[in-house]
Parts: C-alpha cells; structure tokens; sequence
C-alpha cells in the first residue's frame, strides 16, 4: 500500500542530506578553535540543519500513517514506540535513518509525553517508551503488576533550558530559589518587579509543560520539596506541545518558559536562554558543552528509552535497538542533545546486550537519583 512512497519520500531525505554534506564539504569552513560566530555565519548551516530535521520528522510521520494501515503485520516487523516529546526528536532521527536502511520493518512513533508514554507501556501496549526522566516508583509497580519487564538505557543529554523574548534586556541569569518563588503555588512574585529591584513592573507570563511531560517531573523535583507544588493559575499557559510553549515565548516580551535545549536550539533566532546559577555560584547558559560537562547543573539530564524485556527478542525491536544505540552519538548533536561519552555508550550497549533489567535511577525510598551517569552505574 504506502510502503513505496514511504520509500520515495526516505530516499528522497537520503538524496537531500546527501546533497547537503555535499554542500558543506565543498563550500563551509570549519572556523579556528575560538573564533565566535555571528548569528548571520552560523544562519545558513543552521537553518539546514533544522529543516533537515523536519524532513526526518515528516518522514517518521508517514512510517507511522503506513504502519497504522498495515496494522495486523506481525509484531515481529513493526515497532511500537510512544513518550516524551523531547526524546522523539532523537527517536525520530534515528527511525527515519533505520528505515532506510531496513524497509522490512515497520516503525510507529506517538508522542504523548513521558507520563503518557509510561502509562501504555506498564500496560504492554508499546515495544519501546521515550523518556526524560527515569520511571517512576508507581510506574515500575504497575509495571511489575501487569508482568511487563524493561531494560533500561540511557541514550543522550539535555538540558532544561529557561526562555525569554529577545527584547527582554533585563533578566540576566536566575538562581534555583528564584525559580522557586516565580512558579511557587502561594507565591507573591507576579511582576518582574517583585523578583529584583530594578526590573520592570509587568506581569510575568508563564509558559510550562503538562503534567504528563517527562520535563515538567524533572523541573519540579529538582525546584520544589516534598509537599511544595508549583501554580496553577491564569498567568500560567500549560501545553504538552513544546512548539506552543515556544510559540507563546516569541510572541510575549514579558514571557518566561521551559523546555529541552533542542526546542530552543531551533528556535534560537527567536528566544533568549537564561543563564542559570549552579552550585558553584556561576551563572552558566546551556550548550552541548555545559551540558555534557555537567556545569549546566542542576538542570542537565540522561534522557532514556526504556525497552520492553519480553518483546526485546522480536526481530524488529532487537534490530531498531541495535541501530539505535550504534547511532545515538552520532545523531544527538543533530537532534539537539549532547551525546554521552564513548565509555558510557559502552557501557549502555553492556546493557543492552546482556538484556539487564529494572531500573538504577530509583533510591531507595523510591525517590529519582539526580547524579552523573557514572556514578549511578558506579554503584
């Protein structure tokens, strides 16, 4: 039925990256090590890049419309994959790569957040969950409860990055506790103004992700205490659609939100990152260096895909996994995330392949572990 034009529509994706590493090959120069380019230098390489992306997305868009028509494929030929938005960045890069490269298969991608995503996949109703954070206690119970095992595998680095408007001069870094007291539930801050003198007296208008969304989890872990909640008010636009967090940014010089580095990477030309003051006492802006270095504390994060354990040894999802995790470092900086080192994508393949199961990243009050990936797996 659709699998010929699914086909056309990936070769003609191969045709186009092809064309463009042609380009940049020929006519980009890598600059010398600390030369500073301009927003107009970096433009065009950029520009490409992200629209490079969109064509994968689009392209991972038809693998799932195809995969819904053939629905009664055997499941050894198809890949049920659902979760974070933020995951499905990577996710979607890499299936649209694994596609071309084994039409055999199938690969069907929703997106409905982390919490969304868990919520099927402790049921046994999808192959592969993305994830921005570790399952939770509750998770791995009804997990455990319906029989359903997984494997778990770290697979990149982001960073929770704060926006403003470009026209917004005046916020010039913020500290954890000042978070706090923005999207505190019972907090006085309303206007810039109540935050630090000097700041303009206009009402802050809050962008932030849904409560099924992986981000949303992390944020308030990291912010808030237990028992502390964050607002629910008017002033406060909620989206499980990182695009309208990122939309709403653009359009409201009084705005302020969060979402993973990639949205604003994208959208650079568009928004202003907040530097964020870490334990150090340094304002540090997130990049794919800050991150992968952990300076970009405390809001840098392992994103995962969790793998279902009994469905790990069908064709399709023993084939899409091995791709996947022989690709993800070299298609994380191109879907906005930083890669993990060569040693810990050795050690998660360790994982992989041994078929380990459960999850490290719980303590054990059933808390999230908030430490760098050697560590956890140092334990």
């Amino acid at each position: 039925g659709c699998r010929p034009v699914v086909l056309f529509f990936y070769a003609f994706t191969l045709f186009v990256r092809f064309s463009y590493h042609a380009y940049a090959c020929l006519f980009l120069t890598v600059p010398d090590e600390g030369t500073r380019l301009s927003p107009r230098s970096q433009g065009h390489p950029m520009i490409i890049r992200h629209a490079l992306m969109l064509l994968m997305l689009s392209s991972l868009t038809l693998v799932a419309s195809c995969e819904r028509v053939t629905a009664d494929e055997s499941s050894s030929t198809s890949v049920q994959i659902d979760g974070s938005s933020t995951v499905a960045t990577l996710t979607g890069a890499i299936a649209t790569e694994f596609f071309a490269a084994h039409p055999e298969y199938s690969v069907s991608t929703s997106i409905s957040g982390t919490g969304g995503g868990f919520k099927r996949f402790v049921r046994g109703d999808t192959d592969i969950s993305n994830a921005s954070r570790p399952i939770k206690a509750s998770e791995l119970e009804l997990a455990e409860s319906n029989g359903v095992g997984f494997i778990e595998l770290p697979i990149a680095l982001d960073g929770i990055t704060f926006a403003v408007h470009p026209d917004n001069d005046w916020v010039d870094r913020l500290t954890v506790e000042e978070l706090f007291a923005i999207f505190g539930q019972g907090s006085e801050v309303r206007t810039w103004a109540d935050l630090r003198d000097g700041w303009p007296d206009d009402e802050i208008a809050l962008y932030v992700p849904g409560k099924d969304s992986g981000t949303f989890d992390f944020f308030k872990e990291v912010v808030f205490t237990e028992g502390q909640l964050p607002r629910d008010d008017a002033s406060i636009t909620v989206s499980e659609s990182d695009n309208t967090l990122v939309r709403g940014i653009t359009d409201d010089k009084n705005a302020l939100g969060y979402f993973g580095f990639a949205y604003y990477l994208g959208n650079r030309d568009k928004l202003r990152s907040v530097p964020i003051v870490n334990s150090e006492g340094d304002p540090i802006k997130p990049s794919l260096e800050t991150i992968a270095s952990g300076e970009y504390a405390p809001f840098s994060r392992p994103l995962y895909i969790y793998v279902n354990a009994q469905n790990a040894e069908n064709d399709s999802v023993r084939t899409f996994v091995d791709y996947y995790l022989d690709n993800a470092k070299r298609l994380s900086s191109v879907a906005g995330y930083a890669p993990l080192t060569d040693g810990q994508y050795e050690l998660v393949k360790g994982l992989w392949r041994a078929r380990t199961a459960g999850t490290v990243w719980l303590d054990a009050s059933g808390g999230h572990v908030h430490a760098p990936i050697d560590e956890v797996y140092a334990r």
